[in-house]
């Protein structure tokens, strides 16, 4: 994904996540296992009708972490005209039935990296607590 702004006919969203690594090699993609990244894209692919959908983000996380208000950026079809609720809710839903949900969702400037104003850290914890959303 380029750093630009999105491709032609795709709008930036900035999505808030969290989730329980329990099981996933971390974040980011890997051949050894299945990563939060590869489950968000798979998710938010289905829900934009099968589009390859890529993401980025300014952190990651290793083997078995948690996140909670992780900052994710992704570039979706313009077409199908989602509004910021349908796309927490839509993706939330196809990431089922692994422990990752999307807290917010909201649409992102077209050049650089997305972010919540009052949630610009990962917050990551080391620990069996299980985060809200998840439950």
């Amino acid at each position: 994904m380029e750093h630009d702004g999105p491709a032609q006919g795709y709008r930036r969203w900035a999505l808030k996540i969290e989730y329980d690594g329990t099981g996933l090699v971390g974040w980011q993609r890997q051949n050894n296992g299945l990563s939060v990244q590869e489950l968000l894209e798979k998710a938010a692919s289905r829900l934009a009708g099968d589009a390859p959908v890529m993401s980025a983000t300014a952190g990651r996380t290793d083997a078995g972490v948690h996140a909670s208000a992780m900052v994710v950026q992704l570039d979706l079809p313009e077409q199908d005209r989602l509004d910021a609720r349908q796309i927490r809710d839509g993706i939330s839903f196809h990431l089922k039935p692994h422990r990752v949900a999307v807290l917010e969702a909201a649409p992102a400037s077209k050049a650089g990296m997305p972010g919540f104003q009052r949630y610009p850290d990962v917050i990551v914890i080391r620990s069996s607590i299980v985060p809200h959303a998840l439950y």
